[in-house]
């Protein structure tokens, strides 16, 4: 997310995002605000912030390949109960 104004949106379970090297990728001033709620990940790195603030995620469901991280650059990101898979 990047660019422009990306504020108060909800993400409701739907996102199934697999076989990626980031999952997440949040690079603009004015990414804010906003809630992932469920889904699942499978990915590389699962956070790549480095701007944006209070953007949420809750609930997901992960799984990192390949040496994976969670985030060398988590700016902005707020967790709750985001649960790997083993």
């Amino acid at each position: 997310m990047n660019d422009g104004y990306v504020y108060g949106n909800t993400f409701d379970g739907s996102l199934d995002i697999e076989e990626t090297n980031y999952a997440f990728v949040i690079n603009g001033g004015n990414v804010n605000k906003n809630t992932f709620i469920g889904g699942t990940v499978v990915c590389r790195t699962m956070f790549e912030a480095t701007a944006g603030g209070d953007n949420l995620f809750i609930n997901q469901q992960y799984s990192l390949y390949s040496g994976g991280v969670t985030g060398t650059n988590k700016i902005g990101i707020l967790k709750a109960s985001t649960a790997a898979w083993t």
